[in-house]
């Protein structure tokens, strides 16, 4: 709410507020979805205003023999911004009430002040009703202490510099990139999906460059293998085959046996087996997650179908049998993948009777894995290229990638 002076001359007592919300009517403020500049019906007033909490080392003076030699940094205290909001009418009041609730806390949105370009990101919000003590109509506005958690101290820029390519030959760079920010940042995101072709076949030593600095995504990857490098120094590997032909398991499985397709269902006949090479050299960081559909033929005089591990193909455990396949789709953990590189998984049919096949509808890995502390490669203030690196160039991928810079607000 703007209150120019004839709202002022109106209400009696509320003339600093009045020249409070006056003074703030040009600002951009935005919670989430929430439009927070001024209207007839609600305003954002300082003083305070706005107030940034926390964020700051705390000093520990524990173990100390002397209080005039013991202190030294510890941990932060979470960050946190607060401000008041008042508001005229009830409906819009309860709106906000509502829309606060619902992002009390693990939400994602943004909190924009002053600028339509940064933003902070918001953990949760807690929410306080007040009194305005120098209003005597306070009792007809519906007023709150905003108090808005945060992810980071920082603000993010808006909108992110987006790079994208389809059917890339290897290596590609981007255009230039503008840090905008006061550090220097990594990609907020970047996903590279890796292709099969004729002359390249898989993508060999999948690498991001910035500057002099670069990454190994991958040593090879698989079919339409998905690397996606998150900021948290995680790394994202999704492998998917709907199996309409035999084309895709042929290109990345290693076979003993004769594999046969029919009807939508990869068959593993008596003695066969096929294995996926998951491609490091990052550590997996979970357990494999498994999305398949699986099945033996009933009749198998002897032995099992077997889900096997290894991480080097020679020496190999059992993951899963016959008896853990459940019917249809379902997510499977594989045991004992964790903090493994190059992870083998193998499906293997040992029945003992010919004609009954372990049968294969559809096959799903999704593997997080975690990139060292300070490897990503980050992009220094001012304007950079980054690259997409491969071992061939009859290698071709897609990219999706973004980057934001990073801004201490004050």
């Amino acid at each position: 709410m703007i209150i120019g002076k004839d709202k002022v001359a109106s209400l009696p007592g509320i003339g600093m507020l009045g020249l409070a919300a006056a003074l703030a009517q040009n600002q951009y403020i935005m919670l989430g979805s929430f439009d927070l500049r001024a209207t007839p019906k609600h305003w954002v007033w300082s003083p305070p205003g706005f107030q940034m909490g926390g964020a700051v080392p705390k000093i520990s003076q524990t173990g100390a023999t002397s209080l005039a030699t013991g202190a030294r940094v510890d941990s932060y205290d979470g960050s946190y911004m607060t401000f008041q909001v008042a508001f005229t009418d009830k409906d819009e009041a309860d709106a906000f009430k509502a829309y606060c609730v619902a992002n009390a806390k693990e939400t994602d949105i943004a909190l924009f002040i002053r600028n339509q370009n940064w933003y902070y990101r918001i953990w949760g919000i807690v929410l306080k009703p007040i009194t305005i003590s120098n209003s005597p109509l306070d009792y007809t506005f519906y007023q709150y202490e905003v108090i808005c958690y945060l992810y980071s101290p920082y603000t993010y820029y808006t909108p992110p510099h987006t790079w994208r390519g389809n059917n890339c030959s290897l290596p590609k760079d981007s255009s230039l990139i503008a840090n905008l920010g006061h550090y220097d940042a990594p990609f907020e995101s970047l996903k590279v999906t890796c292709h099969y072709t004729a002359l390249g076949g898989h993508v060999e030593d999948l690498a991001l460059s910035v500057g002099e600095q670069s990454l190994t995504l991958a040593d090879v990857a698989l079919s339409e293998e998905i690397w996606e490098l998150k900021a948290d120094n995680s790394l994202l590997e999704t492998y998917e085959d709907l199996i309409t032909s035999i084309t895709q398991f042929n290109q990345d499985t290693v076979r003993t046996g004769t594999p046969t397709y029919s009807s939508g269902e990869i068959l593993l006949d008596n003695a066969a087996a096929a294995y996926y090479i998951l491609s490091g050299p990052n550590q997996a960081k979970w357990p494999v997650k498994m999305t398949a559909d699986l099945s033996l033929d009933a009749g198998g005089a002897t032995g099992l179908a077997y889900v096997e591990i290894s991480s080097d193909g020679i020496s190999w455990s059992t993951a899963l049998t016959q008896a853990d396949f459940e019917t249809g789709v379902v997510e499977y953990v594989l045991p004992d993948t964790e903090y493994l590189t190059d992870i083998y998984v193998r499906f293997r049919n040992a029945s003992g009777t010919t004609g009954k096949y372990l049968r294969i509808k559809s096959i799903k890995f999704e593997v997080t894995r975690w990139v060292e502390d300070g490897a990503l490669p980050l992009f220094p203030l001012g304007h950079s290229r980054a690259a997409i690196l491969g071992g061939d160039i009859n290698s071709s991928v897609d990219i999706l990638a973004k980057f934001r810079s990073i801004q201490h607000l004050v």
